[in-house]
């Protein structure tokens, strides 16, 4: 019951590294390849009007499916390393969450989990970055049409932002550290992506009779204005701590 009522009321805390692990997960929610891959997909699949409540409802249960996966592994963290009191900053100290289940098969079960899971989000991180880079430069890319010479720079922007991803690897920074430090930096920029969305997907000479309903923009609205608070305040604290 304690865990119910903590996640239903969680409690806060004003501190950098507080602030920072909540911006840090608000950026690894609302990050800009989500924004970019579910809009490309929708407009390459291109699904009628009377498919689009399905699409709505698909994206709605992924939503639930995730946070029902990340509540358990935020549990289950807290129950073991947080416990403990052990800052996760490798991902030794993270496995170290597992151990109650695997024992001395913590770590390789961690690691298959962790590659499984980039084995799923490289390909969209790579794909949407080459979208990002071609569409900036009014390119048409897709990642449906075959390497071609029409499609070789966009799958090159994908080859490059792989090769970069792999170079970082190399540069003994630990993957704990990296995901956080670019959850900071996805929660810094969303605001102004979410709102450029918002912006968009409410104007009615843009979308038509499609555009979001009040519902939607509220929450959006709502959104917006939680993730941007919380990355003022977390620059705020960092700027204030270093005079």
């Amino acid at each position: 019951m304690e865990v119910l009522r903590h996640t239903v009321l969680p409690t806060f805390q004003f501190t950098p590294d507080y602030v920072g692990g909540a911006l840090a997960l608000l950026g690894t929610t609302l990050t800009s390849y989500v924004y970019y891959w579910e809009t490309i997909e929708q407009e390459e699949e291109r699904p009628s009007r009377r498919e689009l409540g399905a699409v709505q409802w698909y994206a709605a249960a992924g939503v639930v499916f995730t946070t029902l996966i990340f509540w358990f592994i935020l549990v289950s963290t807290a129950a073991t390393a947080g416990v403990q009191g052990t800052r996760v900053e490798t991902a030794q100290d993270a496995a170290a969450a597992l151990v109650p289940l695997a024992g001395t098969l913590a770590e390789e079960l961690f690691a298959v989990g962790l590659l499984a899971s980039a084995l799923l989000s490289l390909p969209v991180l790579a794909a949407t970055t080459g979208y990002v880079v071609m569409q900036a430069f009014d390119g048409t890319p897709s990642i449906e049409e075959p390497v071609r010479s029409g499609t070789r720079p966009f799958y090159g922007v994908m080859a490059v932002s792989l090769a970069a991803g792999l170079a970082l690897s190399y540069m003994g920074i630990e993957p704990i550290q990296l995901l956080y430090m670019a959850g900071i930096a996805g929660g810094i920029g969303s605001p102004v992506l979410l709102v450029l969305l918002l912006l968009a997907a409410g104007d009615r000479e843009v979308m038509g009779e499609t555009r979001n309903s009040g519902f939607l923009r509220a929450w959006g609205w709502f959104a917006a204005l939680a993730v941007s608070a919380a990355s003022l305040l977390y620059v705020w604290m960092q700027l204030t701590s270093s005079i």
